[in-house]
């Protein structure tokens, strides 16, 4: 990228214009020499290598270097905490997502294994009555504790085969979210 002081604002350029503006009767400007454009005030733009929790703010010319860059500010302790917050706020948000749809899906599996007959209503009123505090941690996107309430739940009520599958995929979705 390059730049130019144009009437008193900075232009930026992807590349040489074809034609420049302050010399409207040059065709072809982009096909000139280097020199003409370094003469008519064209610079590239260096963008500054970035410490952590730093940012650039306005472009400005840079007349010690020849060039165009960015001022760097630096994020206050305020703003960091703020941005971290906002982060560990999405991944909340991801988790409550991801855990309402693994219940959801696992719930519509038992309803469907009850109509099929596979199941019968006792059983299956058992597993979402007996499941129902893992149910809340994972609508709160809790898997970790939602785990835990499993393991103290276990698998005499639910059968291992219903456990397991539970348990392996909650242990995934640990794995991948935290």
């Amino acid at each position: 990228m390059i730049a130019n002081t144009i009437n008193g604002q900075i232009k930026i350029f992807n590349s040489i214009p074809k034609l420049f503006e302050l010399k409207p009767s040059s065709m072809r400007y982009d096909l000139k020499d280097s020199s003409v454009h370094y003469t008519d005030g064209f610079r590239e733009i260096v963008v500054p290598t970035l410490e952590e929790n730093q940012y650039t703010t306005v472009l400005y010319f840079d007349t010690d270097n020849d060039l165009y860059t960015y001022e760097v500010e630096t994020y206050t302790e305020e703003e960091i905490n703020l941005k971290d917050n906002e982060k560990e706020y999405t991944k909340y948000i991801q988790r409550v997502l991801i855990g309402k749809e693994k219940y959801l899906k696992l719930c519509g599996e038992f309803r469907l294994s009850r109509d099929k007959g596979d199941i019968n209503q006792e059983f299956y009123e058992l597993l979402e009555d007996t499941l129902e505090p893992v149910r809340t941690e994972l609508f709160l996107g809790q898997f970790i504790t939602a785990k835990r309430k499993l393991v103290a739940i276990g698998s005499t009520d639910i059968t291992q085969e219903i456990y397991d599958r539970f348990f392996n995929s909650l242990s995934n979705s640990i794995e991948e979210l935290y």
